[in-house]
């Protein structure tokens, strides 16, 4: 975890931006599986800004973590284009993404046993199939912060 005293700074986009990436730096990109922000102006801004910056998805758990994040599968998200100008597209249909979440199965399981557990129930999640098909999941899975 990483926390600064933020009380004297002026809560704009690039200020909060210096911040995270001060923190991602601090802490080292491979020790970084999410950054939680709000939904403000400003926080959407440092993101933007942040992404300008060149942050890719290079590490497994950010991979696993954005393939698992439903907003990223929102039709609304993925009508708007990254800061390069490049259409978004679903996190599963993203090679670079797709085999980071493969190495990150592998690193977190124990045996090739589970690793192929994870494998199928990443695959239930993205067909919808058992627990994952009840529509008051989906809806929750959408609606609902990713911290909860």
């Amino acid at each position: 975890m990483y926390a600064k005293d933020f009380s004297r700074v002026e809560k704009i986009g690039v200020e909060i931006s210096k911040f995270l990436l001060e923190a991602i730096e601090s802490i080292g990109p491979s020790n970084i599986l999410q950054v939680v922000r709000d939904k403000a102006t400003n926080c959407k801004a440092a993101g933007e800004e942040v992404e300008k910056l060149g942050e890719r998805m290079t590490i497994p758990l950010h991979c696993l973590g954005f393939a698992l994040t439903l907003r990223f599968y929102d039709k609304t998200y993925l009508s708007t284009k990254t800061p390069g100008g490049i259409p978004r597209k679903p996190p599963n249909q993203d090679k670079e993404v797709t085999d980071g979440v493969i190495d990150a199965f592998k690193s977190i399981s124990e045996n090739e046993e589970e690793t192929q557990m994870l494998r199928a129930q990443y695959a239930r999640f993205h067909l919808k199939k058992g627990l994952y098909s009840h529509p008051e999941i989906q809806i929750d899975a959408v609606t609902m912060e990713l911290i909860d």
